[in-house]
């Protein structure tokens, strides 16, 4: 598991690094959390890594445009971003790919995002928040937003 300076951590699993926050608790023992910060970026005007391009390329030259991580789970198949979650959330990828496969949780990874971190929303994981966040031309400014 690699570190920087800001307690964050990356568990690399096979070609996968996944983000973590580690915290020191005061018995010296650390503990990873869940951590959904998304890579720093120093001015968001260059925008985040497209992190998931090679998946999505790699999907879309197999078959056609479109397969949704549903379609993939229902066919057996296991993508990075089951893979991916499966890490972050402590669970084997065989029980993600069984809980999208039956309907009973999602991936939002849509193909024309490739810089998002890949999370699932489901009962039986962990509890996240959805916030759209945007900037007007009229009312806010791309500093304004990242404030």
């Amino acid at each position: 598991m690699g570190n920087d300076n800001h307690g964050r951590a990356r568990v690399e699993v096979g070609d996968l690094q996944v983000p973590f926050q580690r915290v020191t608790l005061s018995t010296g023992e650390q503990l990873d959390l869940y951590d959904t910060q998304g890579p720093p970026v120093a001015d968001p005007r260059e925008g985040l890594p497209a992190r998931r391009a090679e998946w999505i390329a790699a999907r879309t030259q197999q078959r056609e445009a479109g397969v949704t991580q549903l379609h993939c789970a229902r066919k057996g198949e296991l993508t990075p971003e089951m893979r991916f979650v499966a890490i972050r959330e402590n669970v084997d990828p065989s029980f993600v790919l069984a809980e999208i496969a039956a309907g009973r949780a999602i991936i939002p990874a849509n193909r024309c995002h490739p810089e998002l971190e890949p999370m699932i929303i489901g009962r039986k994981f962990l509890c996240k928040v959805n916030a759209n966040i945007g900037n007007s031309a009229v009312h806010s400014s791309i500093e304004e937003e990242v404030e």
